[in-house]
């Protein structure tokens, strides 16, 4: 139901309807945004829809439909809102119209399951779907694994899981405390999501779909979702695919996948992996469980580990009575830090490959240890391979951390003259030796080539631009000017783009080729970010397609760089 449409078709004549093109997709779009700002007690713009459906277009518009909106206008500005009496009165009423709104944010923010086979090659620029050249085929069939979540569980702590899920507004509602009290708002939404969920223990959902961004990575559908495997560790933790496997006392290597899983959600890092499937093993024995205080937030981050543990022990048990047990309980593959383990290959950095995990020595490294650094601390500077110019001080402040003078200079050293130091350097090189200077350039990497659009802008003037909406108060049209900026690419503030750029194109081109493998020996995989969540007998098969895909990126570096610095304009002595 969308009841600006309904009352437009109520209300108007056919006439009225015929004038404002009822029914067609322009007017669906200006009319579904106007229930959208009514779900969400908001406005719309009339500069932005004059700008799309026409000037002319809007203040008739507004003249037929002035008796069921509100219409407000200023000096130099415009909105539009259904008006609220007549919508309660054509819903049924105050009480109604709350359940409208919450219903239509539930049908909004409700995980799905769309069945239909999405097309690999989409990619969002701005705000259009475009096919720039760019195809991820792994990540189109990985969006479409059906899975729900463990029911039991998510009853156990459903109330540590709910103050998870609107953390976020709850600090919010520190300042603003109708943000929670609010009737529809996100609070009561999240709620509604996770009571639905609850009572419908067989509902599937999946990630619905992919649609790339410039570098190849995905944005899967259901991101915009309460409660996604994506964003929420929790929803993570509580994933049951739908086509499981028996697993047996026989299946050595699925048992070792779970039990070195186990040891990783125990905090296990900076070990061998034969240490790890024993350390899990004894931790399985013990039935060893993180302490938390589900009370406080901090310990509450946690909670996804405390989950996971308890079901994959519950699946042990099952098999060790009975031995054997259908297992729907991905066990999650991460990779160490991927980004920095692409600059590795590409760069043939053997520090930078002994932290990641890539070669060296037999025990696996954490990568964030730094001697002396706390490693949440370590983990702020994350944001320096993204371009940041940032001092280490600085986001350690912005991350609410205390800055101590010894483990600055500890992650100074590690960032200037240790492993990391090679990411700080390609950055600079690439950022520094670029040279591009068309709104759109051609990129090739790694056997793909792809559409770029630069996407920084400056205001380089300003151009005087017309609208009118009709006025009720005065029973005339208003007409005013705003001065809208005329922007152009800004070459300069996209640089930073660059290095971005490739790495992240890399990341994505690697993890979407370890799907494909994957899903080549009939397995499934949920890929997401750097991490794929796979059955246990699948693990082994995910590991070794991921450290194949690295094992080519590194043979074909020099032909990778090239090509991509060829595109980037990064080219000539000082860039060699």
């Amino acid at each position: 139901m969308n009841i600006v449409y309904e009352i437009l078709s109520d209300r108007l004549s056919n006439n009225e309807l015929k004038a404002i093109s009822f029914d067609s997709k322009d007017t669906n779009r200006l009319i579904s945004a106007l229930d959208n700002a009514y779900v969400n007690k908001s406005s719309i713009s009339l500069p932005y829809w004059a700008d799309i459906l026409g000037v002319e277009f809007m203040e008739l518009f507004s003249f037929i439909c002035a008796d069921i909106l509100d219409i407000s206008i200023r000096n130099k500005y415009a909105s539009l809102a259904l008006n609220n009496t007549i919508a309660i009165n054509a819903l049924g009423g105050f009480t109604a119209t709350v359940e409208y709104r919450k219903q239509r944010k539930l049908a909004k923010y409700m995980p799905k399951l769309v069945k239909e086979v999405q097309p690999a090659n989409l990619t969002k620029v701005a705000r259009n779907i475009k096919d720039n050249g760019l195809v991820r085929n792994g990540f189109a069939k990985s969006a479409n694994i059906a899975f729900n979540y463990d029911i039991d569980m998510l009853v156990k702590y459903y109330d540590a899981i709910l103050a998870n899920t609107i953390k976020s507004m709850e600090k919010i509602a520190t300042k603003y405390q109708y943000v929670l009290d609010d009737t529809s708002g996100y609070a009561t939404i999240s709620t509604l999501v996770l009571d639905t969920i609850i009572a419908n223990p067989d509902k599937m959902y999946n990630l619905e779909c992919n649609v790339s961004d410039q570098r190849g990575r995905a944005i899967y559908g259901a991101l915009k979702r309460v409660f996604n495997p994506i964003g929420y560790k929790d929803a993570r933790a509580l994933i049951s695919y739908e086509n499981g496997e028996m697993i047996n006392l026989d299946n050595q290597d699925a048992l070792n996948s779970i039990y070195s899983f186990i040891a990783e959600l125990l905090g296990l890092k900076r070990q061998t992996y034969a240490s790890k499937i024993l350390a899990g093993m004894l931790a399985y024995k013990r039935k060893d469980l993180p302490q938390l205080d589900l009370t406080v937030e901090s310990d509450r981050k946690e909670l996804h580990e405390l989950i996971w543990l308890e079901r994959i022990y519950s699946k042990l048990d099952e098999l060790n009575e009975t031995g054997y047990v259908y297992w729907n309980i991905p066990i999650e593959i991460d990779a160490t830090m991927s980004l920095a383990q692409i600059l590795a290959c590409i760069t043939n950095d053997k520090r930078l490959m002994e932290k990641t995990n890539i070669i060296g020595k037999e025990d696996l490294q954490d990568a964030w240890h730094i001697d002396g650094v706390r490693r949440l601390s370590a983990k702020t500077q994350v944001a320096t391979f993204y371009g940041s110019s940032a001092s280490v001080a600085s986001l350690l402040r912005s991350n609410k951390i205390d800055v101590d003078k010894d483990e600055v200079r500890a992650i100074r050293k590690e960032f200037n003259r240790g492993a990391f130091s090679v990411i700080k350097a390609f950055k600079d090189a690439v950022i520094k030796e670029s040279d591009v200077i068309t709104p759109t350039y051609r990129v090739k990497a790694w056997n793909e080539e792809y559409t770029v659009e630069v996407n920084k802008l400056k205001a380089v003037g300003s151009e005087t631009k017309m609208y009118m909406i009709w006025n009720p108060a005065k029973k005339r049209t208003k007409t005013f000017f705003m001065h809208n900026p005329i922007r152009v690419p800004d070459y300069k503030a996209f640089k930073t783009y660059f290095a971005t750029g490739l790495v992240h194109n890399l990341d994505s081109k690697v993890a979407d080729n370890t799907c494909i493998s994957i899903q080549a020996q009939n397995k499934e995989v949920i890929a997401i970010h750097d991490a794929f969540l796979v059955l246990p007998s699948t693990a082994l098969v995910a590991r070794k397609a991921y450290a194949q895909q690295l094992n080519e990126l590194h043979a074909n570096r020099v032909e990778v760089l090239n090509s991509y610095r060829i595109s980037i304009g990064a080219v000539g002595p000082k860039a060699d």
